[in-house]
């Protein structure tokens, strides 16, 4: 869990302004925004919105195989 702080605020919004093209919800870009500020390239998610950014999807059921 991470705090997020008016930094991270305040740059998620210009970032969710830059999408408005995109169906993206705002936790969505704040999640991208931490992903990027803590240096991750995967996330572990069922939403395929993480793909278009550039972030590897770790699908539910991957470990498995």
């Amino acid at each position: 869990i991470i705090y997020i702080a008016p930094e991270y605020l305040e740059h998620t919004w210009k970032q969710y302004q830059k999408y408005s093209d995109k169906k993206f919800s705002f936790t969505d870009v704040t999640s991208f925004i931490v992903i990027e500020t803590c240096g991750l390239s995967k996330a572990y998610t069922f939403d395929n919105d993480f793909r278009q950014v550039g972030i590897e999807v770790i699908a539910p059921g991957d470990f498995l195989n």
